[in-house]
């Protein structure tokens, strides 16, 4: 009980936030989701419809959040607005603003791991041990996209030759698929011959 609680407080929460933020803008009137002044200040760049465009999903998303059979569906859209709103406020050096931020992201996190049953099907996945059964079947992709990462942020921030660490991803990656390839192709050969025999 008292989890669905804090479940439906994070919801209304969120979507009120949202909801009144996206409105807010088309007034000019600043709040926690970002100043007021955003249509004046991208006007100045020919970028007035993009901010129209940010207000409008932040009102979209406020009010899939407050309608409990589409909130699934807002915290989807909702995680990469807030991923981009951490970003753009950490590279401006706002301050205060990112912890705020983090914060939304944290209670976002928690209606998507609240609705996880519902998510899981979108990959094809049923069940917990499905779960597992994916992250047996991708870790060597999983450790490829970790060097590829570690790569390009090492190459880009410390050591520029780290970006050999981006080749040896990509082999893996490679080598993996070819192997996955040349197994999906005897296993089809192994199914179709017992067929053929059987015509025979």
């Amino acid at each position: 009980m008292r989890i669905q609680w804090i479940y439906e407080s994070c919801r209304i929460f969120l979507g009120l936030l949202f909801l009144s933020s996206g409105v807010s803008k088309f007034y000019g009137e600043s709040g926690m989701m970002g100043p007021g002044y955003i249509f004046e200040s991208l006007e100045a760049y020919q970028l007035k419809p993009f901010a129209i465009f940010i207000a409008v999903i932040e009102l979209i998303i406020g009010f899939l959040l407050l309608i409990r059979r589409f909130a699934t569906l807002g915290s989807l859209m909702l995680f990469s607005v807030l991923i981009s709103i951490l970003v753009i406020v950490i590279s401006l050096s706002w301050q205060g603003t990112p912890w705020l931020v983090s914060v939304f992201l944290i209670m976002n996190f928690y209606l998507l791991f609240y609705d996880l049953k519902k998510l899981l099907p979108i990959l094809g996945i049923s069940s917990m041990e499905e779960v597992r059964a994916v992250f047996t079947q991708t870790r060597i992709y999983l450790l490829a996209l970790l060097l590829i990462l570690c790569g390009v942020f090492g190459s880009y921030f410390w050591y520029e030759k780290l970006y050999l660490l981006n080749r040896v991803g990509y082999g893996l990656i490679l080598i993996n698929a070819f192997y996955r390839h040349y197994l999906y192709v005897r296993n089809s050969k192994n199914t179709i011959s017992p067929a053929i025999n059987n015509e025979k």
